[in-house]
């Protein structure tokens, strides 16, 4: 019996044309394209913020200790923390409270100095300690989205590392007004809390300022622990692990 020749049946083509016809539509694997996270989109200026904050330390350190200067000084940490929180991508009602406490901290250090306003000496601290805390969350939340580890992770854990000094700083002025004096040679000023938290941080200790026994002498040490402890973990974990998938992703 003949058989009949339906439309899209090809037994009846030659060899060579099936095989032609293979050869025109070929067979590709299926590979997966790995698509950015909403926290790598938004990413790429973790080094501005870097350097936004280690000009702000340069400045507290070099000016903290010349009134109106010091005023200045903290001013740029407050714009450094502000551009740290709008590149995290801080939800905007975060974003608005650090803004808010940034400002009434900024008033509120015209009052520091004078011992009539007691209040005042312990509320700067406290505030400007709760913002940068509130930075380092906010960088460590956004640096968890990345799929990869790659240089804007790294450049983000480093802007970590300096804020911790910058806490550590507002700390130690918090604990001398709160009535527990943290220097031995009685200084009270911006730049000597900021120049002694970095050289702290970094263990170097030249000796020129030496915390008081007791709690000072605590923090600083609690400070030194925090920092090595976090170099020799986080970043240096993220640095051995570059371009390899993030944990968390």
């Amino acid at each position: 019996m003949p058989r009949i020749h339906r439309a899209g049946d090809d037994s009846f083509a030659p060899e060579a044309s099936r095989d032609a016809a293979v050869e025109r539509e070929p067979v590709y694997p299926v590979t997966r394209l790995e698509t950015p996270t909403q926290g790598e989109q938004t990413r790429r200026a973790y080094g501005a913020v870097l350097c936004f904050l280690l000009t702000a330390v340069v400045v507290s350190i070099t000016f903290g200790t010349i009134r109106p200067w010091s005023t200045l000084a903290g001013g740029l940490q407050g714009l450094a923390l502000f551009v740290a929180l709008q590149v995290s991508g801080a939800r905007r009602l975060l974003l608005m409270q650090m803004m808010a406490l940034i400002l009434v901290a900024s008033v509120l250090a015209t009052q520091v100095t004078l011992p009539e306003h007691p209040i005042a000496r312990v509320v700067v601290p406290l505030l400007w300690s709760l913002v940068v805390l509130g930075t380092i969350g906010a960088i460590g939340r956004h640096l968890g989205t990345f799929a990869r580890i790659n240089m804007q992770s790294i450049l983000g854990l480093l802007a970590i590392y300096v804020l911790l000094g910058l806490l550590f700083s507002w700390i130690f002025m918090l604990t001398t007004h709160m009535g527990c004096p943290f220097f031995t040679s009685g200084a009270e000023d911006l730049g000597s809390y900021v120049y002694f938290s970095y050289v702290n941080l970094a263990t170097v200790g030249f000796g020129d300022l030496t915390p008081q026994p007791g709690p000072p002498r605590a923090l600083a040490v609690a400070e030194a622990i925090v920092g090595q402890l976090y170099l020799v973990s986080a970043v240096a974990i993220a640095v051995s692990r570059f371009g390899e998938q993030s944990p968390r992703a």
